[in-house]
């Protein structure tokens, strides 16, 4: 299993107000997503919040997910 950080419109989460959000995004051996949370935003040191941030700011380069659709994906295949 692996993941990255990618950008989730959650807009149905916020009565239809616009709303993204960066979440940590989880994906099986054949790059199927199987999961998502909300992404530690904590480090040890200045080296680990670059790296944070370097994250993130890659997550701006990829397509947005849609929240609701990943939500019902997660539900339906539980």
């Amino acid at each position: 299993m692996n993941w990255n950080f990618r950008v989730v419109d959650i807009t149905h989460e916020n009565d239809g107000d616009p709303l993204l959000a960066v979440r940590e995004v989880y994906y099986d051996e054949a790059d199927k997503m199987i999961g998502y949370c909300e992404p530690c935003t904590v480090a040890d040191d200045i080296g680990g919040m670059t790296w944070l941030i370097e994250q993130f700011n890659h997550a701006l380069t990829l397509p947005v997910i849609d929240g609701k659709t990943l939500e019902e994906r997660m539900t339906n295949e539980s």
